[in-house]
């Protein structure tokens, strides 16, 4: 009977101790969790559960439907997907279903579910896993939260179990009961540590792993295989973390109470992420015999917190070095940011500014205006205003301010908005009113005529330059000119804006429209104030030059074309001229050629026949051909042979018979002389063409002249 009582004994703190994990466990997840039966009414739900709901404690959601808590729109889904469970069709880790709640207070929150069929009791029911995806910031609050409650919990199970342990003692065949019970704890245990989402795990007290959930394997890369082989806690932080993560298990294993502590896990690849681990010590015979907790991937969530922090920085930069200040206050019109431009406005730096309400710093006749102004922003209607504010020396500065309401959720919890100069267009406007009859006749008689301040932002415009936009007035004024021009053509415009600032002088110059290039000349004037001395605007009148630039441009091509033709006709004279040259000298060649043939070739074979006292027709015939050949070579009479210059009649005689082939003997036969004669001017010939001590043929050299 006392071996009994102790087995019972023994098996009862075995309950008590397996009861204990599981509602350790439980109580300590980050998720909630609730057993619900297939009519929806809550027979188990965790602190978080009941949190989530918005109920104080777990015991008073027992006993209610959990359709009630359901919004409405999702009731159809989440009874559909219980009827799915009970059948058995869903409960994978595949399942996490989406759903939208409202609790007890009526504050919609989104869920993230899976659902298990589990026995409870002897009937089976619904193990639902589900977390809070709205406010998943608030995770380590909740667990600290829940802290007392669970110690509560845990002492009052205690309490339990001491009276099934009493009755145990009393009933030996209760130990078999008991044995069931207990194994079946376990399975639950290993189903639910399994069907988390997190990474749940128990150390020894060096740090080796006794038992990971899949989830481990999934995110670390590890296998069942390498636990078994003896794997350490060490070996899945990043080495520059050990120390760190050895100092805190050393605290926690010494009874120190530790919070969550993030960390820059190691997996199998060699890859990093960053962890979430929540540990808690495991207590056996009053002592630390390790370590169990619950580990969350966090690295996406960091990556967004980077991104946030970066995207804030980019938003802080692009605000300062805007010209324009921005601004935002609270529903008390109290002054919560404002950039650093404002101080080139007003003269307040922003630490001067923040915290002291808006009206103070409106000029108190437009205060009234604006006023109503707040009012109409925050019911959310938007509307540009124009008003004066005061400078720190007591001056007044025009601005323009767009603002809008500012939410949180559904509540409007202040406005924002942008704050503009429009000091110098207000100015330009009040002088251009005074000269407004002037303005419109020469507006009347100017192709293009507009008005800007030395930010380039248009004032006014005449209806030839508005007509080039094709869109209304009210959408260009206050605009500038870079936002409807390209960077180049504003850079340029914006230098001579600058210069006229500067100069307080009138510039005038040529410009090709980007729009549709046409050509203009354009003059920009400086607008002065009323004193006449500082330059508040710059008024740009554009002429239309086109036509005129066209003509010139036709008249230009038509020069050019006369210059060519020019050019070529001189080109002709210069041939001609050449051409009339050639002429001359191959006439002037000619002549001499054939007066030269005439006089020693023809003439003296006339006086030969003369001589040989031919009968009276022959010396008739030869007087009328002296007669005639007289008459054709009388132009010539004066000019000699070039080729033949220097030679007598003769020599020429009888270099036109060597030319035509002769031997000396027929020369000396014709010419009636002796050969020795001929040979002697043939000598003669050579010496003049200067053959004497060349082997040239003479009769060769004399057919070249032909």
């Amino acid at each position: 009977m006392t071996n009994n009582t102790d087995k019972s004994k023994r098996l009862g703190e075995t309950l008590r101790d397996g009861e204990n994990l599981f509602l350790s466990l439980v109580d300590r997840m980050l998720d909630a969790m609730a057993i619900i039966d297939w009519d929806g009414t809550i027979l188990f739900i965790n602190k978080a559960g009941a949190n989530l709901l918005g109920l104080a404690s777990a015991g008073d959601c027992i006993g209610l439907n959990a359709f009630e808590f359901v919004h409405p729109d999702f009731r159809t889904l989440i009874i559909n997907d219980l009827q799915l469970i009970k059948n058995g069709r869903r409960g994978s880790l595949a399942d996490y279903r989406i759903y939208r709640l409202r609790t007890r207070a009526g504050e919609d929150k989104w869920i993230e579910a899976i659902g298990a069929m589990v026995y409870f009791g002897e009937d089976t029911a619904d193990l639902v896993t589900f977390r809070d995806i709205t406010a998943r910031k608030l995770m380590e609050d909740e667990l600290r939260q829940h802290r007392n409650y669970l110690e509560k919990l845990v002492a009052e199970r205690t309490a339990e179990l001491q009276r099934v342990n009493e009755k145990l003692q009393r009933d030996i065949t209760e130990r078999k009961r008991v044995e069931r019970a207990l194994s079946e704890s376990r399975e639950k245990y290993r189903e639910f540590v399994e069907s988390l989402p997190q990474i749940v795990f128990e150390t020894d007290e060096k740090g080796n792993f006794i038992l990971v959930n899949h989830q481990a394997f999934e995110i670390f890369g590890y296998t069942q295989e390498d636990i078994q082989k003896g794997l350490n806690v060490f070996q899945m932080i990043a080495p520059e973390e050990r120390e760190r993560a050895k100092d805190r298990i050393e605290k926690l294993l010494s009874g120190e109470e530790l919070h969550a502590g993030e960390y820059i896990g190691l997996r199998k690849d060699g890859s990093t992420i960053s962890i979430l681990v929540h540990p808690q010590p495991i207590i056996s015979d009053y002592r630390v015999v390790g370590m169990r907790g619950v580990v969350a991937d966090v690295t996406e969530l960091r990556k967004t917190q980077e991104a946030l922090r970066d995207s804030e920085s980019k938003y802080r930069d692009l605000v300062e070095n805007l010209n324009d200040a921005i601004y935002s206050a609270d529903l008390q019109g109290l002054i919560t940011y404002v950039s650093h431009p404002i101080e080139s406005l007003i003269g307040y730096n922003p630490s001067e500014i923040i915290g002291r309400s808006f009206t103070e710093f409106i000029y108190s006749e437009d205060l009234p205006r604006i006023q109503m102004q707040f009012e109409k922003i925050i019911s959310d209607i938007i509307e540009p205003s124009e008003y004066r504010m005061v400078t720190k020396s007591g001056e007044t500065r025009w601005v323009r301010s767009s603002s809008r309401a500012v939410y949180s959720g559904d509540c409007v919890i202040g406005i924002q908005g942008v704050i503009t100069d429009i000091t110098e267009r207000i100015h330009a406007q009040d002088v251009m009113r005074e000269s407004e009859e002037k303005f419109r006749s020469l507006a009347s008689t100017t192709d293009s005529m507009y008005l800007v301040d030395r930010d380039c932002r248009f004032l006014i415009m005449n209806e030839g330059y508005l007509s080039r936009f094709g869109i209304p007035l009210e959408m260009i004024l206050g605009r500038s000119y870079g936002e409807f021009h390209s960077v180049e053509d504003t850079k340029k415009f914006t230098k001579k804006v600058l210069d006229v600032f500067k100069s307080g002088s009138s510039i005038q110059h040529e410009h090709k429209s980007e729009r549709d290039s046409r050509h203009f000349i354009r003059t920009f004037s400086p607008v002065k104030d009323r004193a006449g001395i500082t330059t508040i605007a710059v008024t740009v009148v554009s002429k239309d030059i086109t036509e005129r630039k066209q003509a010139e441009e036709a008249l230009r091509k038509r020069e050019e074309e006369l210059v060519n033709k020019s050019r070529m006709l001189e080109d002709i004279n210069t041939t001609l001229r050449v051409l009339l040259k050639q002429r001359e000298e191959d006439k002037a060649e000619l002549e001499q050629k054939v007066s030269a043939n005439i006089k020693e070739l023809v003439i003296p074979y006339i006086e030969m026949l003369r001589k040989n006292q031919p009968d009276n027709r022959t010396v008739e015939c030869l007087s009328i051909l002296d007669s005639n050949l007289k008459n054709v070579v009388s132009p010539f009479s004066q000019k000699l042979s070039s080729k033949y210059f220097g030679l007598t009649p003769k020599e020429i005689q009888v270099a036109s018979l060597i030319k035509e082939g002769r031997t000396s003997k027929e020369i000396a036969e014709i010419l009636n002389v002796t050969t020795s004669s001929v040979d002697f001017h043939r000598c003669n010939i050579r010496n003049k063409f200067g053959l004497k001590s060349k082997k040239v043929s003479l009769r060769s050299y004399l057919l070249s002249f032909s």
